[in-house]
């Protein structure tokens, strides 16, 4: 390797994630991977003739990875925090757009400047669930993104019988495979039956691909899957479909309960978004759960069990949800609002849980939200004025000032590759 194909970045501070912040550090990039991080002193001998840009009083760090957000949503706003969680669907659902050209056309530029927001504020790599993943794929293959794409799958009712049609546009590959990866995501317990959860399980599994499912978003989960009673019936009286043949869970039954009877919670590529109201230990389980910060404040939630799950052994990432809840796709600021109501949690466990954590969740570990030698080179950088560049950028309101895919400078504006 010439080491005048290298590219390195040099800054006053370089956080891996993955080990240490470095001072004075350098990363080297070599075909849009990183191949050499460390004191800039040494980088820069073993590379002469590399082509190098200094960014002075700056922190790089891995690019961010939101583990859970709803692309597709992005032209939508929260409003004022709805009367209940089921009021709040019924309204999402009525806006959302139809399965029409025109439903499709709208779907697309959602995406698309949901794509814009990521970039901005430092996500290289999402979790996107969608509806119309046929569409949201297609949009993303043309971002530099990357994603784990989730096909979402409904299945109860009158409408179990589109499981197959739906798990197949799910599992459909992407027209970017090596870059966006087809998943699937059973929505909820109130939205698919067991028998579902089965099946898109086994795809997963048989693929080797990420499956995700909203789990005990509410509290009133339960009471729904064992009783058929309360805001969630109420959503089906709205919606039609219900049928005598929905299957009903025993008395004691909590939803994670369920997600360990059919194997969800023995796969170590779940992942539990939300994860509010668990009342059984899952801590022996596999999965990933992914905590929503800012949309958990929006509905005013209890507070999230995230540090005890953490303390548990489980792996807990951070994803912005959608714009139908959240102000904006701005991960940073969840982990902002994690800081402020958390001071004692270190500033370096807060950043994990939106890189190394997330790609852990996605099936991504060692590839992204780290900066190591043989992972891709998805940087992102923050001017910083102190000594503590991971505390400061959560203090302050910074947004990144660079974004890197593979080692390519990226305009957010335009989705065009830039130079250094």
């Amino acid at each position: 390797m010439a080491s005048s194909d290298v590219t390195i970045l040099r800054a006053d501070w370089v956080a891996p994630m993955s080990d240490p912040v470095i001072a004075n550090g350098a990363i080297a990039i070599t075909s849009g991977i990183i191949s050499d991080l460390g004191p800039a002193e040494g980088v820069v001998a073993r590379f002469p003739l590399a082509h190098r840009q200094d960014l002075g009083s700056a922190v790089l760090m891995p690019g961010l990875v939101n583990a859970h957000v709803h692309l597709e949503l992005s032209d939508l706003t929260p409003g004022e925090r709805p009367a209940s969680f089921v009021d709040w669907l019924l309204s999402v659902m009525s806006k959302g757009p139809p399965p029409t050209p025109e439903g499709e056309a709208r779907v697309a530029a959602a995406t698309r400047a949901g794509v814009a927001q990521c970039l901005r504020f430092g996500v290289t790599t999402v979790g996107d669930i969608s509806r119309f993943p046929g569409v949201t794929r297609q949009a993303l293959a043309e971002s530099p993104l990357r994603a784990v794409s989730f096909g979402e799958v409904t299945a109860m009712g009158s409408r179990r019988n589109l499981l197959e049609q739906r798990l197949s546009a799910a599992m459909t590959p992407s027209p970017a495979p090596g870059r966006v990866i087809s998943a699937v995501s059973p929505h909820a317990p109130y939205s698919i039956e067991p028998v579902g959860y089965e099946r898109c399980l086994s795809a997963a599994v048989a693929a080797g691909v990420p499956i995700a499912t909203h789990l005990a978003e509410t509290v009133e989960e339960s009471e729904f899957i064992t009783r058929h009673s309360g805001p969630f019936r109420r959503l089906w009286n709205t919606i039609g479909g219900w049928d005598s043949d929905i299957p009903r869970q025993h008395e004691r039954t909590t939803p994670e309960a369920l997600m360990k009877r059919i194997g969800f919670l023995s796969y170590k590529r779940a992942i539990l978004v939300h994860a509010n109201y668990l009342a059984d230990d899952i801590s022996q389980g596999k999965a990933s759960v992914v905590y929503c910060p800012r949309t958990h404040a929006y509905f005013g939630h209890k507070p999230h069990d995230w540090q005890r799950m953490l303390a548990d052994g489980i792996n807990v990432a951070v994803g912005t949800d959608s714009a139908a809840s959240s102000p904006d796709l701005n991960l940073v600021d969840d982990l902002r609002l994690m800081h402020r109501q958390a001071p004692s949690v270190s500033p370096e466990t807060l950043w994990r849980m939106a890189t190394v954590n997330a790609a852990k969740a996605l099936g991504m570990q060692g590839r992204v939200g780290e900066l190591s030698i043989g992972a891709a080179a998805d940087v992102i950088a923050f001017a910083v004025r102190g000594r503590d560049p991971l505390r400061e950028v959560l203090d302050a309101g910074y947004s990144p000032t660079h974004v890197w895919i593979a080692g390519t400078r990226t305009d957010e504006r335009s989705h065009r590759r830039c130079t250094p």
